[in-house]
């Protein structure tokens, strides 16, 4: 799993720093293969999990999007993307009601997963929701006790979702991601860990803000609601801890904030 979101993440920064997408092949590759391995490593002992994945991928891979917000802002930005192969250009030809402002975390990966067919269409792309999905929901099995429970979960998941975790959209990625933070959260404050795994929830933790601000600029609203929930409930009862958060919250706006003003500057 971390390698997974680490490829996604130097993916997505590379891009900005270089601004050309001359890399997105091989880390289009790696990103596949990781999501293929992460699957199998995961649920290798589960083969009911792995039939429910693939049907995913293969209904995911046989249908356009069609979904306006996937279709005209996500899928759109990626359009553009992939084809100036600048990020200079990508405010250029960016018409106001596809919102070039908004983040562009995952228009990054699917424009990606789009240099690994060699062109574009309106399907592969979209598998880049299914490619984030995976992480959130493997870490948030680890807890559960046996194959039942794994199944509940997965089967309510994808009654809750439906359609909304292959369709391109945003939005079940951002619920999938603020489910995982908050089960992070309560975790690391309620049970005892080693310092090794402490170090490996924080870390987790960190990542997964970043990724809430950068799917969605209601992201940011989200993770502030969050840390104030954690301020109410916790602030005077874990002190080190309370400071520990208040650090990687901080941090975790950085990219955002950097996206902002970048983007702004182009569209003034």
């Amino acid at each position: 799993v971390f390698s997974l979101i680490l490829l996604i993440f130097l993916n997505y920064f590379l891009l900005l720093i270089i601004k050309t997408n001359f890399f997105f092949l091989i880390f289009g590759i790696l990103i596949l293969l990781n999501f293929v391995l992460c699957i199998y490593l995961n649920f290798k002992n589960n083969k009911f999990i792995i039939t429910i994945f693939c049907v995913l991928c293969v209904i995911s891979l046989m249908s356009p999007v069609a979904d306006w917000d996937a279709r005209s802002i996500w899928l759109f930005n990626a359009k553009i993307i992939f084809f100036e192969n600048n990020l200079n250009n990508f405010f250029d030809y960016n018409p106001y009601y596809s919102h070039p402002d908004y983040p562009i975390f995952v228009p990054v990966l699917s424009a990606t997963l789009a240099t690994v067919i060699g062109d574009w269409n309106e399907i592969f792309p979209k598998f880049s929701s299914l490619i984030l999905a995976l992480p959130p929901l493997i870490i948030l099995t680890k807890n559960l006790k046996n194959k039942l429970s794994l199944l509940i979960f997965i089967i309510l998941i994808l009654f809750v979702y439906e359609k909304r975790i292959i369709n391109g959209e945003i939005d079940a990625l951002l619920s999938l991601y603020s489910i995982l933070l908050l089960n992070l959260i309560i975790d690391i404050v309620d049970k005892k860990f080693s310092d090794k795994q402490y170090k490996i929830d924080l870390t987790l933790i960190t990542l997964n803000l970043i990724i809430i601000t950068l799917l969605k600029v209601e992201g940011v609203a989200i993770i502030f609601c969050i840390l104030f929930a954690y301020l109410v409930i916790y602030g005077k009862s874990k002190v080190d801890l309370t400071k520990t958060f208040m650090v990687l919250f901080l941090l975790s706006l950085l990219p955002i904030f950097y996206w902002s003003i970048y983007s702004n500057n182009f569209i003034e």
